[in-house]
This record gives C-alpha cells, sequence and structure tokens, in this order.
C-alpha cells in the first residue's frame, strides 16, 4: 500500500503529520519510512532516503576498496591507479542505462579516458626510467642472501652483529643520496 492514499481513523499512529489550516492534520497513511503522505512530500522523502542508503552503501563500498588499495604496496604505484581509474570508468559507463545516457555523459567518458591515457604514458616513462631500481623487498632478499653466505664464514655473533649494522647503514645512507663513510667518491 505504499504511495497510496488510504484514509486514516484521527487517533490512528500511520497518520500523515501533514497539517492544513482549513482540514487540521491529514488523514491519509503516512509513507513507509516518513512522516507524510504522498501529497505532503512522503513519496519525495522516501525516494530522497532511498538515494541517500544507496549512497552512503556505495560510499562503505568505495571506503572498503580505498581501504584495499592503501594496504597494497602493488597499488602504490601508478598502475595501481590505472587499475583504480579504469574501475571508475567501468562504473560510470555501468551507470549509462541508455543510449541517451552515453550521449549526455559523452564528454566525461571522454575525459575520463584522457586522463587514464595520460596516467599509462605518465607510468610507461617511469617504468622505463626505473627499470634498474630495485625496490625494497628485492633488497631485503638481496642483503638477507648477503648475511647468510657471510655467516658461513664469520662465527662471531658479535662481528656479525656489527657488519649486518654496517652494511644496513651503507644502503641507508645510499638510497638517501649520500656517499657512505669508508668510500670514496
Amino acid at each position: 500500500m505504499e504511495n497510496k492514499f488510504e484514509r486514516l481513523p484521527d487517533t490512528h499512529p500511520e497518520r500523515c503529520q501533514g497539517v492544513s489550516k482549513v482540514a487540521g492534520q491529514c488523514n491519509f497513511r503516512k509513507v513507509k519510512g516518513t512522516e507524510f503522505c504522498p501529497m505532503h512530500g512522503g513519496a519525495n522523502t522516501a525516494a530522497h532516503q532511498e538515494r541517500k542508503a544507496v549512497h552512503d552503501y556505495q560510499l562503505g563500498v568505495w571506503k572498503g576498496r580505498h581501504d584495499q588499495f592503501a594496504g597494497s604496496e602493488r597499488v602504490k604505484s601508478l598502475l595501481g591507479e590505472v587499475g583504480i581509474m579504469k574501475l571508475m570508468l567501468e562504473k560510470f559507463a555501468n551507470m549509462c542505462k541508455c543510449d541517451n545516457d552515453l550521449i549526455i555523459h559523452f564528454s566525461k567518458i571522454i575525459e575520463l579516458n584522457r586522463e587514464i591515457t595520460k596516467t599509462v604514458v605518465a607510468c610507461q616513462n617511469l617504468q622505463e626510467k626505473n627499470k634498474d631500481l630495485i625496490d625494497r623487498n628485492t633488497m631485503d632478499v638481496i642483503c638477507d642472501s648477503l648475511l647468510n653466505i657471510v655467516s658461513d664464514y664469520i662465527k662471531d655473533q658479535d662481528d656479525l652483529m656489527a657488519l649486518s649494522e654496517r652494511i644496513y647503514e651503507s644502503i641507508v645512507t645510499a638510497v638517501r643520496g649520500e656517499v657512505p663513510s669508508g668510500t670514496s667518491t
């Protein structure tokens, strides 16, 4: 019976809260989830509440996905940004229900495609510039391997610990662009 005009007795708890100067409180049933009948804006309020609920749901989904992306090392690169932008384009395209929607939103779709293309080109340029760089995880594996090799020859734990600290400090200094102590330029 939602959005139908149904007269109710004056004492009924589901009565519309709309009031007119001539007739007093409205005698029609209020729309579920609102305080008013369709004539007094209950249908609009219900539609607004439904849109808000959908918006809040989508915001929650986006936040969940954002939190997943933020915690992933792989997504912190421009490749991750490209993936996010492609998801946005797909979501936007899925919102278009007919050809008219596509025509109306054509400029926005083209703009988003251009931004994706720019980001892909920037990502390719960065990858080309950084192709000889080693990421942190790879560097950790190399350091662990080196220390395991050295530990086969150095049995004193204090010497091994001192050596590992010196190697670590040297790597950190080099990453910062400084010249490690004890080396020449």
